[in-house]
């Protein structure tokens, strides 16, 4: 087991005031292996080793892109996990795999 020095954290947020998907959680995917949920306006925070490691949002049979981050040692890395479109937008999204969630680094 790594040692709490050589961790560091993930950080996901969800914006708050998205009517798309506002009653629903975004399942959390680290290197593919489900690690928790984000509700809207809400935010996880998951310790994970140092190194690099691919982040994906995801909701029914859809989500995001993967995202591919490095996190440093005792470092955070903070993503923004929102509705890739608007409500309307998004009849158009409905039959792809990865566009529904828009997955980005914050800042």
């Amino acid at each position: 087991m790594p040692s709490e020095a050589s961790m560091g954290w993930l950080l996901i947020k969800r914006p708050a005031g998205h009517y798309r998907d506002a009653v629903r959680s975004y399942r959390i995917e680290v290197d593919g292996r489900r690690c928790g949920k984000v509700r809207a306006g809400g935010q996880l925070r998951l310790t994970v080793p140092a190194g690099k490691h691919s982040v994906r949002a995801r909701i029914d049979w859809s989500g995001s892109e993967t995202c591919v981050v490095q996190l440093e040692e005792g470092a955070t890395v903070e993503l923004t996990a929102e509705p890739a479109d608007s409500a309307l937008g998004g009849l158009g999204q409905l039959f792809g795999a990865t566009s529904w969630v828009k997955l980005s680094l914050s800042g």
